[in-house]
């Protein structure tokens, strides 16, 4: 497993690990003891402290697996080289995953939300809860973080849980969320059918297994981030790691509506490798692809997190800086082009002083194309005016 393991050998050095660690750790995983009181006792402790657990066991005992089940084990499983290692193994990558998305429940009973927000909980999901349509819509809006949403067929209001399905997807398709209807009626009925037709990943028939209920989940949570990983990859350049052309088509339109609607201004910044075909020609192309990881190095340490650095193609690069002022963005980029002036490039037994030029342009257009043409003249300039320098239209 690609994670850092504790390894306690008592109930007591658990707790001990856990209150060292808790902020660290995402899942246990706890050998099934013939003394099932210290089994169900570090259950009842893990659950108290919101760790999701796996409980193995030397051979399969159904009255062991419905007892750890009861005291809050996200899965039973058996100490093979079989199928339950390989499913083991993706629910641990998917609860990790799970850390940082959010559920929403829909459904007309309390007592419903409240027992699968337990479940949800065991498998490291934090959930809301929706009694109706609108609150659900409500709280989609609100909650970006949000990937997956539970939609009992029936609950109060005009709208229902196949009219909320086919209203989500209006907004929200497949690749983004995933829903999974619930149903009472059998997989063969009408209702649930139209779970699927209406735009839903999967459903479930209540009252449900629960370990149906984590493959269930878990599958249609796979698939979303099967998807989003091939968007990531699709739009990251292979060389240097950072985001292609393509972000800026998918990633600033956004970056744009909310600077509209804050009555903000945009930071868009072309940086460009000064004399880069000489570094190409003169020590070859190798060389030419170490120059352009190094500055992609620089420029990721540079920035924060919410910042949008894309190689644009070639020696050329771009930074969108949102929430911040013009005299700040001339700051930060100052400050950038200082570093890499004086950060010798070095491979091998080669040195090379590379430098770059800067265009800025500070404001609001209604399109990036704009915006990038801005910060091309201003490039531009800096080139003729000698590079290693930065130009701003403000």
């Amino acid at each position: 497993l690609p994670y850092p393991i504790i390894i306690a050998r008592a109930f007591n050095q658990m707790k001990d690990a856990i209150k060292e660690y808790e902020n660290d750790i995402f899942i246990a995983l706890l050998d099934y003891q013939s003394d099932t009181l210290t089994t169900c006792e570090a259950l009842d402790y893990l659950y108290s402290k919101s760790i999701p657990t796996l409980v193995y066991d030397d051979k399969f005992s159904n009255e062991a697996r419905e007892e750890v089940l009861v005291h809050g084990a996200l899965e039973y499983l058996l100490k093979k080289q079989n199928a339950d290692l390989l499913y083991s193994t993706r629910l641990i990558d998917q609860v990790y995953k799970n850390r940082l998305i959010k559920a929403i429940i829909v459904d007309g009973s309390q007592r419903f939300r409240d027992e699968l927000s337990i479940n949800l909980k065991q498998f490291g999901l934090t959930s809301m809860q929706a009694s109706d349509a609108y609150l659900a819509m409500d709280l989609l809006e609100q909650h970006p973080d949000v990937k997956i949403i539970l939609i009992d067929e029936d609950f109060k209001g005009d709208i229902q849980g196949v009219d909320l399905v086919e209203n989500i997807r209006l907004k929200y398709p497949t690749d983004q969320l995933v829903i999974l209807g619930i149903s009472p009626h059998g997989y063969n009925s009408k209702h649930s059918i139209e779970f699927l037709k209406k735009g839903a990943n999967d459903f479930i028939i209540k009252p449900f297994i629960k370990e149906q209920l984590n493959l269930r989940i878990m599958q249609t949570l796979e698939m979303l981030n099967s998807v989003e990983e091939k968007r990531k990859l699709a739009a990251t350049d292979f060389l240097t790691k950072l985001d292609n052309r393509r972000s800026l088509d998918t990633v600033v339109p956004s970056m744009i509506n909310y600077a509209k609607e804050t009555g903000l201004s945009l930071a868009v910044a072309m940086i460009d490798i000064d004399h880069f075909k000489l570094v190409n020609d003169t020590y070859g192309h190798g060389i030419g692809d170490e120059v352009l990881k190094f500055i992609s190095t620089i420029l990721k340490t540079s920035f924060r997190s919410g910042d949008l650095i894309v190689r644009n193609g070639g020696e050329e690069f771009c930074v969108i800086l949102d929430k911040i002022d013009k005299e700040k963005s001339i700051q930060v980029l100052e400050k950038l082009r200082e570093k890499i002036d004086k950060t010798l490039f070095k491979n091998e037994d080669l040195s090379l002083h590379i430098t770059v030029s800067v265009g800025l342009f500070y404001g609001l257009k209604n399109s990036i194309d704009e915006m990038l043409n801005e910060a091309d003249i201003q490039l531009y300039k800096a080139k003729n005016q000698g590079r290693n320098c930065l130009v701003s239209s403000i």
